[in-house]
């Protein structure tokens, strides 16, 4: 399982979620609950023993979420920071 990570905007006070360089996609009206499908979305897409995730808020209506195996940190499992790329990707946007 690589590292999972999303890109999540507020609109209309509904929570959306899309995976950066995937095709997963959720929403819900709480963050609890976006983090809550996006886990079991990347669980089912890649099944692992367990998962590890973290949720940042970039601005109040924008956050990147990651998810990946239990064991590793985001930075061991792909090469680079795929948080510091994604987000300054959400800036570019």
């Amino acid at each position: 399982m690589g590292v999972y990570t999303f890109v999540c905007r507020n609109s209309g006070g509904e929570w959306t979620a899309k995976q950066h360089s995937g095709e997963i996609e959720a929403s819900a009206a709480t963050t609890y609950e976006l983090q809550r499908r996006l886990v079991a979305a990347a669980s089912a897409a890649d099944s692992a023993a367990g998962v590890q995730s973290s949720f940042s808020m970039v601005t109040p209506s924008s956050a990147v979420f990651q998810v990946w195996p239990n064991g590793t940190m985001p930075s061991q499992t792909s090469g680079s920071n795929p948080l510091e790329h994604t987000v300054n990707w959400l800036f570019r946007s």
